[in-house]
């Protein structure tokens, strides 16, 4: 991620804050950042031949597909009138980092070899909502058969894995350091 993007997702959160304006710019925020997964869309941004009136006019018509408050339409201009839409999915990103940890919440991407019980679900969230002090926990799980048997979890810019494959695969590392001794 760009430093570039940091700086506009954090002048982006700022003003949310000092504007009381966060908890309005969460779901256009997640509304297109789910539309920039499609391809279309993401080619558009990065586009270098769009001039600066049809930059801003996906910028217009980004910000109305997702009922955008002012902050949300006036950065997405900025980003526009700078060339800089570009930087958008990373922007948003950024901006959903800092409010999730605002708001004490931890997003967990989490894999596995078979489905987690609603048990072993609300244990994984206790362990991670201590390691973290967060004050809640969102999983979205995903099937890995590759995995062979546990998970690997990704948070807060760490992974966990507990799996049978990556185990396997540190044993066959520490295998061959000891070969090569």
């Amino acid at each position: 991620m760009s430093t570039a993007a940091l700086r506009y997702a954090k002048a982006l959160f700022e003003l949310a804050q000092t504007h009381k304006q966060l908890p309005a710019l969460t779901s256009p925020v997640s509304a297109l950042a789910a539309a920039l997964a499609d391809a279309t869309i993401a080619a558009a941004l990065t586009n270098p031949r769009l001039e600066p009136s049809q930059r801003s006019k996906l910028a217009t018509a980004m910000a109305r597909a997702v009922a955008a408050p002012a902050l949300l339409a006036n950065t997405l201009n900025l980003l526009a009138s700078n060339n800089r839409l570009a930087l958008l999915p990373d922007v948003l990103q950024a901006f959903q980092s800092l409010a999730d940890a605002a708001a004490g919440l931890a997003r967990v991407q989490l894999q596995t070899a078979t489905a987690f019980t609603p048990e072993q679900l609300t244990t994984l969230k206790s362990l991670i909502k201590a390691q973290l002090k967060a004050t809640s926990v969102e999983v979205e799980q995903s099937l890995q058969p590759g995995l062979i048997g546990g998970f690997r979890a990704l948070y807060g810019g760490q992974v966990w894995d507990a799996s049978v494959s990556g185990q396997l695969a540190r044993l066959k590392t520490r295998l061959q350091m000891a070969a090569t001794r």
